[in-house]
């Protein structure tokens, strides 16, 4: 599992506070995948670090309505887009290699 990864597509479709995205990722995976608090608080200071996500003011701040300011939003950033575009990219051409040596099914 790249924590990173999947913390980075959650965010693709817009700011999320960290109990969204762990609970995305679950459902995204069907439960195959948790991330737990202590993984995701960790890999989102250092994604901040490396710029591929930011911190943001909740959804409906943004629009003028109530937020609860107990929780902190991030968003993805075109550093984090990029990365998650060029790790996608990476696992499809891996895919790709596994099936011509017969170690996946065809499509």
């Amino acid at each position: 599992m790249n924590p990173s990864y999947h913390i980075l597509v959650s965010l693709g479709d817009g700011p999320k506070h960290g109990y969204a995205i762990m609970r995305d990722v679950a459902t995204r995976t069907e439960g195959e995948i948790e991330i737990l608090p202590g993984t995701l608080y960790s890999t989102i200071k250092r994604l901040i670090a490396e710029r591929a996500i930011e911190e943001c003011p909740a959804p409906d701040e943004q629009e003028g309505g109530f937020s609860d300011e107990r929780r902190r939003y991030y968003r993805l950033t075109a550093i984090g887009r990029a990365a998650v575009l060029e790790e996608t990219d990476r696992m499809a051409m891996l895919i790709r290699l596994a099936r011509k040596k017969g170690f996946a099914t065809s499509r």
